[in-house]
């Protein structure tokens, strides 16, 4: 069975999403420069088969993919963020498709009340998920910012 990245990132995303809005605190959008840092770091972290949390959430406010460009700068001049950002980090051996594997990374970020804090914090607008493997075991990311 091969399992697909990115297809893993997208449903994770969803879950994160449905969560959200079930709690009421509102959608997440995906940000491309969020998304790029989420997947360096999970790429390290399988390097190393380890995990731990990095920097990433000192970066997130100038790596935001939206900011970038002129009309980018207006953008951030107003937008709603605040510079809040948080960070998840998960490590799983692969236990099925791509549909299990985004089903066990969400479930264990949220059955750790600091994870589900980040997945639930209403002052977050933005997210990037990297997801990552080495052999059979699967490297993930959340970074927020809002």
């Amino acid at each position: 069975m091969r399992n697909n990245p990115a297809n893993i990132e997208k449903m994770i995303f969803g879950r994160v999403n449905r969560a959200r809005v079930r709690e009421g605190v509102g959608s997440l959008e995906v940000d491309w420069g969020l998304v790029w840092l989420s997947r360096q770091h999970s790429l390290k972290q399988a390097k190393t088969r380890s995990i731990w949390h990095g920097n990433n959430v000192h970066l997130a406010a100038q790596n935001i993919a939206r900011y970038q460009g002129l009309g980018g700068q207006l953008r951030r001049i107003c937008s709603p963020c605040r510079g809040y950002s948080g960070e998840n980090v998960a490590m799983l051996p692969a236990c099925g498709g791509d549909f299990k594997i985004a089903q066990h990374l969400h479930h264990m970020w949220m059955k750790s009340p600091g994870h589900r804090e980040n997945i639930l914090n209403s002052k977050f607008s933005l997210v990037g998920i990297g997801v990552k493997n080495k052999g059979r075991t699967f490297y993930a990311t959340e970074l927020f910012y809002g």
